[in-house]
């Protein structure tokens, strides 16, 4: 995944590895980032990523917000 250095998705894609990240707004900073992206070196996170936002780990985050618990 590319994707641009803002916010919760750029946040998600460095957690777990799940791509590169390019400045927002510049359009060369994207084009650098597709030229320059090694697939054959991309090794994403996918499984901790998937534990991490499966629907029971929804539903127990829903629950603690509901609740009024903090985050683990």
């Amino acid at each position: 995944m590319l994707a641009a250095d803002v916010g919760v998705l750029a946040e998600m894609v460095e957690l777990y590895s799940l791509g590169a990240l390019f400045a927002p707004e510049d359009p060369a900073a994207l084009a650098r980032c597709v030229q320059e992206f090694d697939v054959s070196a991309f090794a994403p996170d996918t499984a901790r990523f998937q534990q991490d936002h499966s629907p029971q780990a929804f539903v127990e985050a829903v629950l603690q917000s509901y609740r009024g618990e903090a985050e683990g």
